[in-house]
């Protein structure tokens, strides 16, 4: 039966699912990601080696104490199994991924503010936003982009703000 103005997102049934032969037949990967419900899933797959992934995940908000739950997952096997990688930097709601030579670089989109890791989620160093006047700013994000010449990440807030950030990685 069709509901006008709704939307069911995630569920039981929802989850990650993988497909080896062009999507005639599918199976749900579960290794090493969260139990229970699933909401958002979004997936980037690295240029020069597509055995390694990255992934946000939402889980449902009554995972167990040391369960992982909501945030950024890494697969170095094509996707067959996953690590959580954010697990110090808050509830993640975007993230956006780009690789060099060596590893992935993340940008996170949480409640606590914007997160980078150049080790494929290893470590997070927090990102200092500051506004027009220079002063630092917190705040909650919710979406990134890329800019088209790819020099920029477009940041949009949960108070409906949008920022221009110029990418910058820590390490020489």
């Amino acid at each position: 039966l069709r509901q006008p103005a709704s939307f069911v997102s995630g569920g039981e049934e929802g989850g990650l699912f993988k497909s080896t032969d062009g999507g005639k037949s599918w199976r749900k990967v579960i290794n090493g990601l969260a139990k229970g419900k699933s909401g958002m899933i979004d997936i980037s797959i690295h240029l020069s080696n597509p055995d390694i992934m990255v992934m946000a995940y939402e889980a449902d908000e009554n995972i167990p104490d040391g369960e992982p739950g909501t945030g950024v997952y890494i697969s170095y096997d094509g996707g067959e199994s996953w690590n959580v990688v954010s697990e110090n930097v808050g509830i993640v709601r975007d993230y956006y991924e780009f690789e060099n030579d060596h590893n992935s670089i993340i940008y996170a989109a949480t409640d606590n503010g914007l997160y980078l890791s150049e080790n494929d989620g290893v470590s997070w160093v927090e990102v200092t936003l500051n506004d027009e006047n220079g002063a630092a700013i917190s705040m909650k994000i919710r979406a990134l982009g890329e800019t088209l010449d790819g020099n920029s990440l477009l940041i949009g807030t949960a108070d409906n703000r949008f920022f221009l950030f110029i990418k910058k990685t820590l390490l020489v």
